[in-house]
């Protein structure tokens, strides 16, 4: 270090001085300028790099640089949010995550599929602050989340997890008209459970299920009730026995139209005592000759019923003259 006339220098007076050219002293984060006295070391620190800042180091007899490193905040993740969501299938899920730094942070997270998302996606929508929410949320997006803030500071990361529970379970779509039974059997005995549904109706069809339940687990029973419309036994349209007469070689259908529930199954007896059945209920006879003619029976059975009704066919022949005619005009008839 110089000397002048053997007195030492006095300290070293340290300007900071911005591009904007002007020295005045300022307090806090250095802004335009700022005075220090540098006693061990030729650098100091700078809170703020919005400025291009320079240095001057002058003595009474040297001049010296002075390197000055400027400093950003890391980011830091705000901690005053929830990290566990738990949300309903089909509901939206808001992950909140804001950080302070600077300069400002940018935020990405990290999805449980380990696919990366800085910006919005059809489902995913990352907003300003920061915050992710999931639209219509299932059960496929449960798991963990990780957001990450960074800036040229560092970073800073955070980790949520987000339970998706199913909906409510549907028994023939209904979500809330049910009836609930509970009863509780005693410590090592058995409960015999009854469910009787009485003026039983269609409308009643579902599943019943009866739950078991202990501190060890539960055991589930499901019945599966069909109610159909009331049985009913067979009947025809028209009861009464039938007398048919048909053509000769012109077709011919006998009708046997029968109502019931189930459905009854509909068979045919014909004249020469064969059986068949027929499901539409209809005998059809084609170029009908004498032969055909005769007795038929229509039978009709179900699970409550039988009947049956008869049908005479009968073929009608033409006229035959069977006799001569006699002449009484002509006298020569009789010679012939």
């Amino acid at each position: 270090m110089s000397t002048f006339g053997g007195v030492p220098p006095p300290p070293p007076t340290v300007t900071l001085t911005s591009t904007l050219g002007d020295t005045a002293p300022a307090q806090g984060v250095p802004s335009r300028a700022s005075t220090a006295h540098i006693h061990t070391t030729p650098k100091l620190a700078v809170t703020s790099g919005q400025d291009t800042l320079r240095l001057l180091c002058c003595t009474l007899l040297d001049e010296m640089k002075i390197h000055v490193a400027v400093i950003v905040a890391a980011p830091q993740i705000k901690h005053n949010h929830k990290t566990h969501v738990t949300v309903t299938a089909g509901d939206a899920a808001l992950l909140d995550c804001e950080a302070a730094g600077e300069p400002r942070a940018q935020i990405f997270w990290v999805l449980p599929s380990s696919e990366r998302i800085s910006s919005s996606t059809a489902r995913h929508s990352l907003h300003a602050n920061g915050s992710l929410s999931i639209s219509q949320a299932s059960l496929l997006d449960a798991g963990e989340y990780l957001c990450v803030a960074r800036n040229p500071g560092g970073d800073d990361s955070k980790l949520y997890k987000l339970d998706v529970a199913a909906k409510p379970p549907i028994i023939n779509g209904l979500h809330r008209n049910k009836t609930i039974m509970k009863v509780t059997a005693v410590r090592h005995s058995k409960k015999h459970i009854d469910c009787r549904i009485r003026n039983i109706r269609p409308s009643d069809t579902g599943d019943f299920i009866c739950v078991a339940r202990n501190d060890g687990g539960e055991t589930v029973l499901v019945v599966q009730l069909e109610v159909t419309e009331m049985l009913r036994r067979p009947m025809f349209k028209n009861p009464f026995n039938e007398k048919i007469i048909a053509k000769p070689g012109k077709t011919i259908t006998l009708n046997c139209s029968v109502d019931g529930n189930p459905p009854p199954d509909i068979s045919w007896m014909l004249p020469n005592g064969t059986w068949f059945s027929r499901s539409n209920g209809t005998l059809t006879i084609y170029s009908p000759e004498s032969q055909h003619a005769g007795r038929y029976r229509c039978a009709a059975r179900n699970q409550v019923g039988y009947i049956e009704k008869l049908m005479v066919l009968e073929v009608a022949q033409k006229p035959k003259i069977l006799t001569r005619p006699i002449c009484l005009l002509n006298p020569q008839c009789s010679s012939h």
